[in-house]
């Protein structure tokens, strides 16, 4: 059983580097009009509704319920159900879902992780760390406690961005 933290209990600085690895506008996301994403999709929606894409970390939290992302048809219902989620679930309880339930590595959920890896709460984990961890999510058969050069180049590429991000 993984240790839970509510959304407010998570770290700042882990929350910042998970949106940074998959989906830096996840709070301003918004839907898309037929008439942006071209004529693909005019016989989806008419000028009145709005087609809503779903942000990769809800579809990441839909995943966790139906597993196997290399399914064709288990992809199509987790973008669905991910859509139905972002209508329903506020962005900051599904970055908490994401953050409790996602693997770091060999841990689930970012507390479990921190303590594994790094032997301290989640609240004191450093940019580094945090980075580190986001990476080893979005990364397959990735290990923290022993990061291959791969991870270690997703961990650099968030860093990069969350200090990129930070001057805006």
């Amino acid at each position: 059983q993984s240790t839970w933290l509510d959304y407010d209990d998570l770290p700042p600085t882990m929350k910042r580097a998970a949106i940074t690895s998959l989906d830096p506008v996840f709070f301003d996301r918004r839907g898309v009009t037929a008439s942006k994403l071209g004529v693909a999709f005019q016989s989806l929606t008419t000028a009145e509704r709005t087609l809503y894409l779903p942000s990769p970390i809800s579809v990441r939290v839909a995943r966790l319920v139906y597993g196997d992302a290399n399914n064709p048809a288990t992809r199509l219902r987790s973008w669905a159900i991910a859509a139905v989620m972002q209508s329903k679930l506020p962005r900051r309880r599904i970055l908490e879902l994401y953050l409790n339930e996602s693997s770091f590595g060999d841990a689930r959920g970012v507390a479990d992780a921190s303590k594994r890896y790094f032997g301290k709460p989640p609240r004191r984990i450093t940019l580094d760390q945090a980075a580190l961890l986001a990476a080893s999510a979005i990364t397959p058969a990735s290990d923290p406690a022993s990061p291959s050069a791969e991870l270690t180049a997703a961990k650099a590429a968030i860093i990069e961005r969350m200090v990129d991000r930070a001057g805006d």
